[in-house]
């Protein structure tokens, strides 16, 4: 069926989102491609899936990346489920919808972030990482948020209704 379309779109991301850190100059933060993929899955799976998929995903960018292990699966945990809070009500098919979810997605996962530095004594949660890295992020995440929609679409299909995935 499409599954080779699936397939092609998982190594896309994982290319593109290694490709980006080290093409992209210092000062710009690449987008969260892994962030994204949990959007666009979760908000085609019942709520139930959500936890599972961001914390999948994000654990997965952990291990990929060499960061600290569950660092980057609660902030994109934590960003979906509350995408997916403000995103309960509104259509898939909007883009400025879309643009809510992402963008309450990052904000949440960079508290997250924030909070569990400050907890693990991180010296690296500090004003210059939010102006160098956050700001970045949000601009390029953004900025690509787009394009990376349509290609979701074309690998997955077009999404149900929110009232098809209530129950």
């Amino acid at each position: 069926m499409i599954l080779w379309r699936r397939i092609v779109f998982f190594l896309v991301v994982l290319g593109a989102q290694g490709a980006m850190g080290a093409v992209l100059p210092v000062f710009v933060s690449p987008p969260d491609l892994f962030l994204l993929t949990a959007l666009a899955l979760t908000s085609r799976l019942t709520p139930l899936w959500t936890l599972g998929i961001g914390y999948g995903l994000g654990l997965a960018q952990d291990i990929l990346g060499a960061g600290a292990l569950g660092f980057h699966a609660a902030g994109i945990m934590a960003g979906v489920l509350a995408a997916g809070f403000v995103r309960r009500g509104l259509s898939n098919d909007n883009s400025l919808n879309h643009t809510i979810g992402v963008v309450t997605a990052l904000l949440t996962k960079w508290l997250v972030f924030i909070a569990l530095g400050y907890w693990t004594r991180l010296d690296a949660m500090n004003l210059e990482t939010l102006l160098y890295r956050f700001v970045p992020e949000i601009i390029t995440t953004l900025l690509l948020g787009p394009f990376f929609f349509a290609f979701f679409n074309w690998a997955f299909g077009k999404s149900r209704s929110n009232e098809d995935r209530l129950f």
